[in-house]
C-alpha cells in the first residue's frame, strides 16, 4: 500500500480465493470490504494457483522482472515454488526481496501472520479493556501497519545503496 501510494505499479498476487480481508465485513462497498479496499488502493491484482505449472512460470516471469519483490509466507513457505530469495535473485540478481512474517524465524513459524492473531499472542489486547469479543481489538491493524512502515523505506533506499557506497569509496 506505502510503496503504490508513493507512485509504484504493485502488482498483488493473491491465490485464486483472493485475500481473506475482501470478506471481512461490514462495512462494505459494492460487496467488498472497506478494509480491503482502504489497504489495497492503487494495486493491481493477479489471482495465480501456484501450484498450477502455467500460474507458477507466471509468479516466476513477475519476479524475474521486478525491482522489488515483497512476501509475507510463513518463513521457507516460497521454497517450496521456488520464489524464495536465493532463487529469485539468481534468476534476478537486482532484485530487493523484503520478507516480512507475522512471528520470524523461531518459535510461532509455523503461525499465519494475521494482526488479530498478533494482536491476541503479545498481549495487546489486554490494554483495550475488559473481555468484550468486540472490543478487544486495536483500532487498525496495527502489527501489519507497523511491519509495512518498517519495510516500505528500506525497499525504496536499497536500489541507492549501491551508489552510495559507490561515492564514499571515491577519493
Amino acid at each position: 500500500m506505502l510503496l503504490a501510494d508513493l507512485g509504484a505499479d504493485v502488482i498483488k498476487v493473491e491465490s485464486p480465493a483472493g485475500d481473506d480481508t475482501r470478506r471481512w465485513v461490514p462495512p462494505t462497498r459494492d460487496g467488498v470490504s472497506t478494509y480491503f479496499l482502504a489497504i489495497n488502493r492503487n494495486k493491481r491484482s493477479v489471482a495465480l494457483d501456484l501450484r498450477e505449472a502455467g500460474d507458477l512460470a507466471a509468479a516466476r516471469e513477475l519476479a524475474r522482472r521486478a525491482d522489488v519483490m515483497v512476501e509475507n509466507f510463513k518463513p521457507g513457505g516460497l521454497r517450496t515454488f521456488g520464489l524464495d530469495y536465493a532463487t529469485v535473485s539468481a534468476a534476478n540478481p537486482a532484485i530487493v526481496y523484503a520478507s516480512i512474517t507475522g512471528f520470524g524465524s523461531g518459535g510461532g513459524r509455523h503461525l499465519p501472520g494475521y494482526d488479530l492473531m498478533v494482536q491476541a499472542m503479545s498481549g495487546l489486547m489486554t490494554l483495550t479493556g475488559e473481555y468484550l469479543p468486540w472490543l478487544l481489538q486495536t483500532a487498525g491493524a496495527i502489527s501489519a501497519d507497523w511491519a509495512a512502515c518498517q519495510a516500505a523505506p528500506h525497499v525504496t533506499v536499497a536500489p541507492a545503496a549501491p551508489v552510495v557506497t559507490a561515492a564514499k569509496s571515491v577519493p
